[in-house]
């Protein structure tokens, strides 16, 4: 027998953290919308100042795609960890079940 043991409550726990984790993170990638500046926020020389304001424009999108990623894979983790102690605690339901009835289920012959 294996010395592993889960604590379905606390990946409850780990699952709702790690929602707000990924509420804030969508509150990080509306804030960097706010970050867009105009093509002229860089100045007027010639050749410079859009190359300059293409470089940020890069950057700024860059951090939004990698944020709205790390939300998504923070979410489906949440998820995850919360079917998983679901599972765990109809698992346990199920054996504790099985004792009570020395294995014979209701209903079968």
């Amino acid at each position: 027998m294996s010395d592993l043991t889960a604590d379905p409550p606390a990946m409850e726990d780990f699952s709702d953290r790690t929602v707000a984790r990924r509420d804030r993170l969508d509150l990080i990638r509306t804030q960097l919308k706010a970050t867009r500046v105009p093509r002229d926020a860089f100045g007027y020389i010639p050749g410079v100042g859009g190359k300059v304001h293409d470089a940020y424009e890069e950057f700024v999108a860059g951090c939004g795609t990698a944020t709205e990623m790390a939300s998504e894979t923070v979410l489906s983790l949440a998820q995850a960890v919360h079917q998983a102690a679901q599972a765990l605690l109809q698992t346990d339901q199920f054996n504790a079940e099985d004792i009570s009835t020395g294995g014979q289920r209701p209903g079968a012959s």
